[in-house]
């Protein structure tokens, strides 16, 4: 992505959180078919494009880390907090849609990106360990602050806003890819999650008894 386009449409406007947002996420796709493409040849993994798939993920990690950091830094006020619901259970609340859609999608970019990243740690270190590299590779480590369990309840914890009634299906909309993915993390580790699992599932049954069906990924 050429770097004028992220800049010449806001030259007479301001560029939102989520325009900023996705300015970064826009590479996603791409490395994902890379990712696709590199770790689905039978060969022995060639150390270049596996490297510099690595390094694509972390800069993409530490840029959507800036982000959030960047948002809620800048902010007149807080963009999300925690609160207790009518069950005396703990969500998240935030300070509008924006902010709301704004940082699950961060949350859930992350997980994406970190699943992936992780994989090609594991393929690498056993290409290394089976002599099918020919230089080490350098230990890849980044302090996310968080657990991708952490990241999933997270956005499990923002439904209670997104799902409110008045935001009629702004809220829900904006979830199919953020809460899909969230379950689907959740889900790795389903035991421990059995509570965030069982409070997802309240949600979705309660919106499909207002007649709206929740795909999932």
């Amino acid at each position: 992505m050429r770097t004028e386009w992220t800049i010449a449409p806001f030259r007479d406007s301001l560029c939102t959180i989520m325009q900023q947002l996705l300015n970064i996420a826009v590479r996603l796709p791409s490395m994902l078919k890379s990712f696709d493409e590199i770790v689905g040849l039978p060969e022995p993994i060639n150390s270049v494009p596996y490297e510099c798939l690595c390094i694509g993920f972390r800069d993409f990690l530490r840029d959507l880390h800036e982000w959030e950091v960047t948002a809620k830094s800048q902010a007149s006020s807080p963009l999300v907090w925690s609160k207790l619901d009518p069950s005396n259970s703990t969500v998240l609340w935030f300070r509008d849609i924006m902010a709301a859609n704004s940082l699950t999608h961060c949350w859930a970019f992350e997980i994406v990106a970190r699943t992936h990243l992780d994989i090609l740690n594991r393929a690498t270190t056993t290409a290394e360990q089976l002599g099918n590299l020919s230089t080490p590779q350098a230990p890849i480590g980044i302090d996310y602050g968080r657990s991708l369990i952490e990241s999933a309840e997270m956005i499990c914890d923002s439904m209670s806003y997104l799902f409110q009634p008045e935001l009629k299906l702004y809220g829900p909309g904006s979830a199919i890819f953020t809460l899909s993915t969230a379950i689907k993390t959740l889900e790795s580790d389903e035991k421990a999650c059995k509570f965030q699992l069982s409070r997802c599932q309240k949600e979705l049954d309660r919106l499909a008894s207002v007649g709206i069906s929740f795909p999932r990924i």
